[in-house]
């Protein structure tokens, strides 16, 4: 069981660079070759990219170690200068893509079937109550992950 958890190991340390490299290479493509008829939705995927990015580096200076036996789930961190609350920090930015997923698929429902109500994504307060709840969610969530 040493050797395969050794090999899972090195091919997860392993893939930190490929997962760089491909989404610095999909910035810049979508910074030099895309075309100016899809708008903002480049900016989009060079957030998407970007946070990817910040994801991989996270998991590989972190190296969380995730055990599931019946009845029980333990996550460790192999990282010397951790503490308690470190330990859910990557898996509560494991959420961050799936919020802009679903900001984005508000948006793209609303230009679809409620095209009157786009112009609300263009006010603060809108964005301002959007992000509150995000935070919100990830506040509940990080406490009682913590606790």
């Amino acid at each position: 069981m040493s050797s395969l958890y050794r090999a899972v190991d090195i091919v997860t340390k392993s893939s930190a660079v490929p997962g760089i490299l491909a989404n610095s290479l999909l910035i810049y493509l979508i910074m030099t070759s895309s075309r100016t008829h899809i708008g903002n939705f480049r900016y989009l995927l060079i957030v998407f990219a970007s946070y990817d990015i910040f994801l991989v580096i996270l998991h590989f200076v972190l190296d969380p170690k995730i055990f599931v036996v019946p009845g029980i789930f333990a996550v460790v961190l192999d990282f010397r200068y951790g503490f308690q609350f470190l330990t859910c920090i990557p898996f509560i930015l494991f959420m961050v893509p799936y919020a802009i997923l679903i900001t984005h698929l508000l948006y793209r429902y609303w230009v679809i079937c409620e095209p009157l109500k786009i112009a609300l994504f263009s006010k603060p307060q809108f964005v301002l109550s959007l992000t509150a709840s995000v935070s919100g969610i990830y506040a509940f969530l990080s406490t009682s992950l913590y606790f």
